[in-house]
Order: structure tokens, then sequence, then C-alpha cells
């Protein structure tokens, strides 16, 4: 049996990456992967909820690998502060 996903919490990956300071395209590729649980909701739009994310991240934590997080704001950062 299915889980019933209120959709009112959905959302998208583009919104948890900024949430949770990963890459975007980081976060797809685990959705495509089924490493995370998300849906396929338009042409370019994939959405989560929080507690999937979340679990992800526990997954990452267990198994020792350190969550990606999003590398382009890092290297932003370094680089605007290197005046």
């Amino acid at each position: 049996m299915s889980e019933l996903i209120d959709p009112r919490t959905l959302i998208t990956l583009k919104a948890a990456a900024k949430l949770y300071d990963y890459n975007p395209e980081h976060l797809r590729q685990v959705a495509v992967t089924g490493r995370m649980k998300a849906w396929f909701v338009s042409h370019t739009v994939w959405v989560t909820t929080p507690e999937h994310l979340q679990e992800y991240i526990r997954s990452r934590k267990q198994t020792g690998l350190k969550p990606i997080p999003n590398l382009r704001r890092h290297i932003t950062t370094h680089r605007s502060t290197k005046k």
C-alpha cells in the first residue's frame, strides 16, 4: 500500500536545495537514482517532502558519508572574500 502524502507538504527540489544548502542538480540525481523519495511532476520540476529529504540526509550520516553541500555557494563566497 502506498503512503498518502499531503500535497501541501511538497516542496520542489530547487526550494529544498536552498533550505538545506545543497546543489539542486545533486538532489535531482539523488531523486532520479531512487536514493530519496521524490516525484517528477512536470517537464523540469521534481518535488519531495522535508521528511524524505531529512531521511536521505540521515542515511548519508549513518553510512559515514557527508551530505554534499552547495559547492557553488561556497566557491562564490570564497572568491568574494579574497579581495
